[in-house]
């Protein structure tokens, strides 16, 4: 299991770094469906609920200092969303606790195809091409999309940039690279409150939860710098064609 565990959270922290996300939206699927492959024990979805947010929160941080050394994060933009992302994330951690797995994988899965579909959306190209101090946003409208994010990333163990990356490029108007390197500061504070809130209700495995993170650091720094060697349209649509799956999957198995 603790083999598992360190390659699995490699994987998700180098898509974390690569993509701009935390990596729930691939962890999820693989915790729940890579150690019955190999014979070890299947975890539940409470307890992928539990060790995703522990990796997200670690895969992120990691990420964005690699990101930040590159001069792709606005700081503004990053308070604006992850404090009421941290605040809406720790609610909907606490508010998990009596909610049945399967509702927390529909509830997962419909949020996650909304998301990949919108990542195929076409992308004006000077979006993709503004500066980190020429950028504008409206305050008011980012911290409201956080607060909502981060909710539904707390309920499901995730830090919920698989839902804030479209979010900032189709409604705020954030270029990607810069909302890539944005999305994971504000993933990092969301997590955070994702993390404590599970972790006071007794929904992480600590010790599984060390093996996982202790492959997510590494990959994340590796993903984060093979992220500026890739084109921006190759990242949106990579992003949205792994979201897609995941959904796919989980709602396979829920009508089964």
């Amino acid at each position: 299991m603790a083999l598992t565990l360190l390659g699995l959270g490699l994987a998700g922290g180098g898509l974390a770094g690569l993509l701009g996300i935390g990596g729930g939206i691939v962890l999820v699927p693989l915790l729940l469906y890579v150690p019955p492959l190999l014979g070890v024990p299947t975890l539940t979805m409470k307890e992928v609920a539990g060790l995703t947010i522990a990796q997200v929160m670690v895969a992120s941080l990691s990420g964005f200092l690699t990101h930040r050394r590159r001069r792709v994060v606005h700081w503004g933009l990053g308070l604006w969303m992850g404090v009421p992302s941290l605040a809406g994330s720790w609610v909907g951690g606490l508010a998990s606790g009596p909610v049945s797995a399967n509702s927390l994988l529909g509830l997962f899965a419909f949020v996650a195809a909304v998301s990949g579909i919108l990542m195929f959306a076409p992308v004006p190209e000077k979006r993709d091409v503004v500066k980190v101090a020429d950028m504008e946003f409206s305050p008011g409208l980012a911290a409201f999309s956080a607060a909502l994010v981060g909710c539904l990333a707390g309920m499901v163990g995730v830090g919920g940039a698989f839902m804030l990356v479209p979010v900032m490029i189709y409604v705020l108007g954030v270029p990607t690279r810069i909302t890539i390197g944005s999305s994971l500061f504000i993933v990092v504070l969301s997590s955070v409150g994702g993390f404590a809130g599970k972790l006071f209700s007794g929904q992480v495995e600590l010790l599984m939860a060390f093996c996982l993170v202790a492959g997510a650091w590494p990959g994340a720094r590796l993903g984060a710098n093979l992220s500026h060697l890739v084109p921006t349209v190759t990242l949106r649509r990579t992003l949205g064609l792994i979201i897609l799956f995941a959904a796919g999957r989980i709602v396979l198995d829920l009508a089964a």
